[in-house]
């Protein structure tokens, strides 16, 4: 297949997006079309009119608070960067106006394709598309634009920064991953992306920049949702995998799905007698008012104990079953359970220490 039939059959590819209200991924194809044919008029219209929809999607309920005059510049700017696709100062002059109404999710993917055939980019426009990608998670290519800011503007500290906090992020996950003594290779990316979260976390409540803050929320949830996927892959293969399983309900859960953890922990086979999935299950009798069953799943997890590899998780487990312990009049067993929290937590006080 030649560029010209590639081009082809990505465009009726992106106009079959577009029409699905699919508006990310028909922008995606159409990029790829201007790379193959930076020239052809008809997929720049195409191209521009793509991210005119993007745009208009990402802002549904604030567009209509839009000033008349920003409206007016933009469409200025649009028709100005329509007549010369390779225009560095109309593609500035609309980045800049942009900035000011659409999310960084969308600029993120705006601006590396309307840039791809610029030699020199404005450092205005650089800033715009550094903080985009910042703040979208994308640390490898927000690196290379924080980069080619400090070319134009050496002496631009914020931009050297973030240089170095991006490369922190990036050097944590490769170190992660290179210290891992796990063979399997989905264990050691998850291993990556966590620490990668985890620096940029660091990041986040050393800087106090919520530039930081949003990246680091994005880098945690692309850890969740990986891990997620993971973890669901697994447990379709080996149903009968109860620690795997327990990792995906508590994943989901921390991803606000909690239908989909019930339906996990529903159809998980009997018995369960993994502490981890005991936990979950608990956990689930506990949401659901029938406590004296989940008492017996927090008794049942705890005389499992010695099979928890994770500390945190003993500890949460001795320190959940403590509090309903407590809660439903049984004071010894919560004291007797309090006792082994604090024997596998030297030096932290368990709440509720009263009995």
């Amino acid at each position: 297949m030649d560029d010209r039939q590639r081009v082809l059959k990505w465009l009726m590819a992106a106009r079959r997006q577009t029409a699905a209200g699919r508006h990310d991924l028909a922008f995606e194809l159409l990029a790829e079309c201007l790379a193959l044919e930076p020239d052809n008029s008809l997929v720049a219209q195409e191209f521009l009119a793509s991210w005119q929809n993007l745009l208009q999607a990402s802002i549904p309920q604030s567009g209509w608070r839009i000033r008349p005059w920003i409206r007016r510049s933009i469409r200025t700017a649009t028709a100005r960067l329509q007549r010369n696709p390779h225009d560095p100062g109309a593609l500035t002059a609309l980045i800049t106006k942009l900035d000011k109404v659409a999310s960084s999710e969308v600029l993120a993917l705006l601006i590396p394709g309307l840039c791809e055939h610029l030699s020199v980019v404005d450092p205005a426009v650089c800033q715009v598309a550094a903080d985009a990608l910042t703040e979208t998670g994308r640390c490898q290519d927000a690196l290379a634009w924080w980069k080619r800011l400090c070319e134009q503007r050496p002496k631009q500290e914020d931009g050297r920064r973030w240089v170095a906090g991006l490369e922190a992020v990036i050097r944590a996950g490769k170190a992660a991953a290179a210290s891992s003594e796990c063979d399997d290779p989905d264990e050691r990316e998850l291993v990556s992306l966590e620490a990668r979260a985890a620096e940029a976390a660091r990041q986040a409540e050393q800087s106090g920049d919520p530039r930081w803050q949003r990246c680091s929320r994005q880098l945690a949830d692309h850890y969740r949702d990986v891990a997620i996927d993971i973890y669901r892959r697994r447990v379709d293969r080996f149903p009968h995998h109860q620690e795997w399983r327990a990792k995906l309900i508590r994943l989901l859960e921390a991803a606000g799905s909690h239908g989909a953890a019930a339906a996990i922990l529903q159809s998980a086979p009997r018995p369960i007698d993994h502490p981890a999935l005991l936990f979950e299950q608990a956990r689930c009798q506990q949401r659901s008012l029938d406590f004296e069953d989940a008492l017996a799943a927090y008794a049942g997890a705890i005389d499992r104990l010695n099979e928890l590899d994770d500390a945190s998780l003993k500890i949460r487990l001795l320190e959940n079953a403590a509090q309903l312990a407590s809660a439903m009049g049984k004071h010894e067993l919560a004291a007797e359970w309090r006792s082994l929290q604090t024997r596998h937590s030297p030096g932290r006080s368990p709440r509720n220490a009263r009995d």
